[in-house]
């Protein structure tokens, strides 16, 4: 009994670890999407032409 409690709170840990590191690759993810976005909207400013004609 007591190392199945041990294990599901081993497991309950690793889960938290995991879940705390997707989020920290999504908001990453996000920051980067972010950053990239605000890259196009820049350079479309810059360049409208390139943007309407297909060149």
């Amino acid at each position: 009994m007591q190392q199945a409690q041990a294990d599901l709170r081993l497991a309950q840990q690793n889960y938290d670890r995991y879940q705390q590191i997707a989020a920290a690759e999504i908001a990453q993810a996000q920051s980067q999407v972010a950053f990239a976005q605000e890259k196009y909207d820049k350079d479309k400013q810059r360049k409208p032409q390139q943007y309407w004609s297909g060149k």
